[in-house]
């Protein structure tokens, strides 16, 4: 199974990056099983604490997507059907928070992954890509592509 994981493409996050995320995703729909985790304020005590408040709707999404996992962390459970047999691709928004995040929970639970340089953003102005790549290359490898 190959799963295109989508992080956070939802229009609270949305930026000029994400318009180009939208079009590979819809470009490509027939090679993926898609899997969109949404983020919103559900009530996480770490985002009680600064502040944080999202409220997302399903409509929110900017894309069409099979499985649909709302979280209220950096990270997400995947679906039980994602095993370490899949391929997963990781597209979306917050390279310095939720996809990060998304790879070291990945690598814990001993899931391949590839995280598609392209089109992934963050919605943090002057974000150090840069040093978030090289932190991923040192703990992942080149899952970079």
């Amino acid at each position: 199974m190959k799963i295109l994981l989508v992080i956070d493409l939802q229009k609270q996050f949305e930026t000029k990056e994400a318009t180009k995320v939208v079009e590979f995703i819809n470009n490509n729909r027939e090679k993926y099983d898609i899997v969109m985790g949404t983020f919103f304020n559900g009530g996480n005590i770490n985002f009680k604490r600064n502040e944080f408040f999202i409220e997302a709707k399903k409509e929110d999404i900017l894309v069409p997507c099979d499985v649909i996992v709302e979280k209220d962390t950096y990270a997400f459970n995947l679906p039980l059907f994602v095993t370490d047999t899949c391929e997963i691709d990781i597209v979306g928004c917050d390279l310095d928070a939720c996809i990060l995040a998304t790879c070291f929970m990945l690598w814990d639970e001993g899931i391949r992954f590839r995280v598609l340089k392209d089109y992934i953003y963050s919605n943090m102005n002057n974000c150090p890509e840069n040093a978030i790549y090289s932190i991923m290359e040192r703990n992942f490898g080149k899952v970079l592509i």
